[in-house]
């Protein structure tokens, strides 16, 4: 028999050893709306709304954010990488696969209600053009909380025609499942301890399907303590938990918390009096507080008579640090016709960056509160694209009298650190004070 060239001689595979091992089961329930999950990008699969693979995914991710503090020196990453492959498998080094030695199963699916359209397009009766009505309003926040997060699957309408159908969505509690995580007879305890401690972090902070970071796809684990606060700081991370206004009341719901989250992203980079000024009408908001739509007209040459580049923080692009990519469009019309093309800000070499805060309903043994984690920070070099060409461009001044001038000059910024002198030195910090208690700011 005539054996393979060497070049095509499949890998080694390890002996799978077998699961004796009683499984861990775990029950769970989808708790904010589910946006994709399936094989093809932004569509739910109805035969299989909830993969395996992807739990297993997100697992693997968890494993790496609690044990990356076990790893140091010039051989940290090659390091941590054999570690998870010894527990989880893949390919190596020598071009043989590692067996896992843990097996994800996900049982007893039950759908109770069937996906929902995220928006609907209706003719207007006197111009006959469609216009979008989001059907998440009564379920999934309102249009600006839910809105703000859920825009990629609302569709696309052009006037009198609609161009995208809206995706459709799984609704909180629509589905609940058994999940199963069996171990090899050969995985040490401690492997089995670090594994069951990634599905805690998973049950707190983590998701299924799309925009995971932005509290879609959340899910309950029941029987799991949630992940405190100690444990968070323990593996480098900071946990933000929201707190009420004298006048409010505990969130009764994780939609109701997940949909207080993301109402202080959408202001802090948008709302009128905070991330904007206020508009001349419902559809001309205000121009933003932020610096980089100005950047953008100084670095193209292009603005119109209206907009002329003036905000003080210069070419910086301080909403890079939320991630990436992040999509400028400017406003054309008869006002506005002068304004720069659309433009792109990306990572140097990659079309995205995720986010390093995760918003979402976090149970904290009692209630349902608004939480954010902020997982820390990968530096990265910036590149502003558009059709005259790509720009390199800076997200934060350098130099510390610089940041100290632009955190003056950016409102967002400028007001949180008015109430905490000398302890705000970029956005994402500003974010976090002010995600603990919006309540407290208001315009300046």
């Amino acid at each position: 028999m005539r054996s393979a060239p060497e070049h095509l001689s499949p890998p080694t595979l390890r002996s799978i050893q077998l699961h004796s091992i009683p499984p861990e089961k775990f029950a769970c329930t989808l708790i904010t709306p589910l946006y994709g999950g399936g094989v093809e990008a932004g569509k739910i699969d109805i035969s299989m709304p909830i993969r395996a693979t992807s739990i297993r995914g997100q697992l693997r991710f968890w494993w790496r954010i609690t044990n990356r503090k076990r790893f140091s020196g010039a051989e940290k990453d090659q390091n941590m990488f054999a570690a998870e492959r010894e527990i989880w498998g893949g390919l190596g080094k020598d071009d043989d696969l590692s067996a896992s030695k843990v097996d994800i199963r996900v049982t007893d699916i039950h759908i109770h209600q069937a996906p929902a359209a995220a928006a609907r397009y209706d003719r207007k009766k006197d111009n006959n053009q469609y216009e979008t009505s989001p059907h998440w309003e009564s379920w999934a926040g309102g249009t600006k909380a839910g809105g703000y997060v859920l825009f990629p699957a609302q569709g696309k309408a052009l006037k009198t025609a609609i161009q995208t159908e809206p995706s459709k969505l799984l609704k909180p509690g629509s589905v609940s499942w058994s999940l199963e995580i069996r171990f090899s007879d050969d995985c040490p305890a401690e492997s089995r301890e670090q594994v069951l401690t990634a599905l805690r972090w998973w049950a707190s902070f983590g998701g299924i399907g799309g925009r995971t970071r932005r509290g879609l796809g959340a899910v309950r684990v029941e029987n799991l303590a949630p992940v405190s606060k100690e444990e968070v700081k323990e593996h480098g991370c900071t946990l933000v938990l929201q707190e009420p206004a004298p006048q409010e009341k505990a969130h009764e719901s994780a939609v109701e918390a997940w949909r207080a989250a993301i109402k202080a992203l959408r202001e802090f980079r948008q709302e009128a009096g905070i991330g904007r000024n206020k508009g001349s009408g419902p559809n001309r908001p205000g121009r933003s507080r932020w610096p980089e739509a100005d950047a953008i007209r100084r670095i193209t040459h292009k603005n119109s008579r209206e907009h002329q580049p003036t905000h003080p923080a210069g070419n910086i692009f301080p909403r890079a640090a939320f991630g990436l990519p992040i999509i400028f469009q400017f406003k054309k019309d008869e006002r506005s016709r002068d304004d720069p093309e659309q433009h792109s800000l990306q990572p140097e070499n990659a079309e995205r960056l995720a986010s390093p805060i995760i918003l979402r309903p976090y149970w904290d043994g009692s209630k349902w509160r608004p939480a954010a984690l902020y997982l820390g920070k990968e530096t990265t070099k910036l590149i502003l694209r558009g059709p005259r060409g790509d720009n390199p461009v800076k997200e934060w001044p350098e130099d510390g009298e610089q940041r100290k001038t632009a955190i003056q000059e950016i409102h967002p910024i400028q007001m949180v650190a008015k109430k905490h002198p000398g302890k705000i030195a970029s956005p994402l910090a500003a974010f976090l004070n002010y995600f603990k208690k919006p309540t407290d700011y208001s315009e300046g």
